[in-house]
């Protein structure tokens, strides 16, 4: 797939076949490292734009604080105030993506990329090798199966 071709459509489908070339199916499937390397992006960009860490900490206690929500809206509500804030930054979400996609290609930068991720902070249930989901599995198995470490494991501590 060409990258300059890529759209909102296609970035999901070019996304997961490099985070497979990059990672493997282990970590590229693992649906526990995935929500955390997007939460580990989602407060970069915060962070870049402004935010302090007290913000951060402030947001994190209020989401907390609410009922546990569904899947499917929250992405579509991130999509939405990403565009948002994106829109207010000036900066365009597509060519940023396809920047990013174009940089992340690069074979030597992909070798670093998977030697600085071997060093991420793991946060939550000990590691093990989850089962591989796929997007037929959907959003409950999802929340069912790997969810309730986080009520159960993390937010305790």
């Amino acid at each position: 797939m060409n990258i300059a071709t890529l759209t909102i459509n296609t970035l999901q489908e070019w996304t997961a076949t490099w985070a497979r070339a990059c990672f493997g199916n282990r970590i590229a499937r693992d649906p526990i490292e995935r929500n955390q390397r997007f939460f580990e992006e989602a407060t970069e960009l915060v962070q870049s734009l402004g935010a302090t860490r007290q913000e951060c900490h402030d947001m994190v206690d209020y989401v907390f604080s609410r009922n546990v929500g569904e899947p499917h809206q929250e992405v579509g509500g991130v999509m939405i105030c990403l565009a948002a804030l994106c829109d207010v930054a000036g900066l365009d979400m597509n060519t940023c993506a396809l920047t990013e996609a174009e940089r992340i290609s690069d074979p030597a930068l992909m070798a670093k990329i998977r030697e600085k991720q071997k060093g991420k902070p793991r946060f939550g249930p000990a590691r093990h090798t989850p089962p591989i989901l796929s997007a037929a599995d959907g959003p409950d198995y999802f929340r069912e199966n790997y969810m309730m470490f986080f009520k159960e494991e993390i937010l305790p501590l």
